[in-house]
């Protein structure tokens, strides 16, 4: 199996739920991603699991059988999500917990499809569920048995897909899966902890609730099979120009709260994502320090605009890594032409060389032979 260091999945669906709470759903998508997190979280991270299994698989049948343990786990995780809302006394809908559910399963193959190289499914995949149940939200106001079918089919077009993309393929049994769930658990329950706090002290306004949702689109985008190499020079001056350039949204009316649980996804994903080394760690303490000071202390726009500076300080030295890259590329690839041209201009008068006494050698044989006809 391929082991891919970025992966375009799994961040449309928070964006697709933050769309239709933009649009006047927010208490429906609120609910349906409540119930896809919880989902994602009792499976014990099965998602990301999946990712890091998948990542280290040679044997596709080993990644097959991964990947459908995966999805059962998701389905237990969503069954454990029902149990605790019954305990709770939280009513978000049996329909809605179960598409949840069915979208957090369709991670596991999404993971599947990326490890070998099938982007497209991948984000075929991605893209059907997140519209669907965004469609659904909008047309009908609550997720509700339309939302179901449309995850459970976007679910079973997955598992037919799996087969064609693994031709002959069948599953072989292994626990590369079940051996990566504790790595992958509190990488998973780290955000939704977070969040779960945010909303348990700030209530559920809107700001927070979108915020939220972006913050987990962009928790999923720094996400890796594992962690990136200390040479990674293109994360963190990334991450914090994205971050710098949307802390001024915080100057808007309710934007503090927005970028302030925005950041907190940021934050949590560059703690286990983002390269090992002290950089690497401050590059999620930073993030998660702006939005604790800016929701409960200060509570000031200042606030993420000063961590996104400092962000922007902190991967100086990752810019003039990469500058300093490009310059040895640039140099080596002229340096190389340069030796091609060489050697193609000495090369071609000793092909002319060698050429003419062979047609001097042949020319004394083809004589005797006409002469003895």
């Amino acid at each position: 199996m391929k082991k891919h260091e970025f992966r375009m999945t799994g961040f449309l669906f928070p964006l697709a739920m933050l769309l239709a709470a933009l649009l006047g759903k927010a208490d429906a998508a609120y609910r349906l991603t409540a119930c896809y997190v919880c989902a994602s979280v009792g499976s014990l991270g099965a998602q990301l699991a999946m990712r890091r299994s998948a990542g280290i698989l040679i044997n596709k049948g080993k990644a097959i059988f991964s990947c459908l343990m995966g999805m059962a786990l998701s389905a237990f995780g969503a069954g454990l999500t029902m149990l605790a809302f019954y305990l709770l006394n939280v009513d978000f809908g049996v329909y809605t917990v179960a598409a949840g559910g069915a979208a957090a399963a369709a991670g596991a193959a999404r993971e599947l499809f990326t490890a070998s190289d099938d982007t497209t499914s991948a984000l075929m995949s991605d893209f059907l569920m997140s519209a669907l149940l965004c469609a659904v939200l909008l047309f009908f106001g609550d997720c509700g048995l339309y939302g179901l079918l449309a995850s459970l089919g976007v679910l079973a077009l997955d598992l037919i897909m799996i087969p064609m993309t693994y031709t002959g393929e069948k599953p072989v049994p292994s626990a590369s899966l079940f051996r990566e769930l504790p790595a992958a658990f509190p990488r998973a329950a780290l955000f939704p902890a977070l969040a779960a706090g945010m909303l348990y002290t700030l209530g559920t306004p809107l700001p927070l609730v979108c915020g939220l949702m972006a913050g987990l689109a962009a928790n999923e985008l720094t996400r890796v099979p594992f962690s990136r190499d200390p040479g990674d020079a293109v994360f963190l001056p990334v991450t914090a120009a994205l971050c710098f350039i949307g802390s001024f949204g915080a100057l808007a009316e309710g934007g503090l709260v927005f970028v302030c649980a925005a950041l907190a996804g940021v934050g949590a994903g560059c703690l286990f994502y983002a390269p090992r080394n002290i950089r690497g760690y401050v590059s999620g303490v930073i993030p998660l320090a702006a939005a604790a000071v800016g929701l409960y202390a200060l509570k000031s726009p200042l606030v993420p605009i000063i961590s996104g500076a400092l962000m922007l300080a902190i991967a100086v030295p990752d810019v003039l890594m990469s500058l300093r890259r490009r310059r040895a590329v640039r140099i080596r690839e002229e340096a190389l032409k340069t030796a091609r041209t060489q050697l193609t201009k000495t090369e071609t008068p000793a092909v002319s060389q060698t050429e003419e006494p062979q047609e001097e050698s042949h020319a004394p044989a083809a004589r005797k032979t006409r002469a003895v006809w």
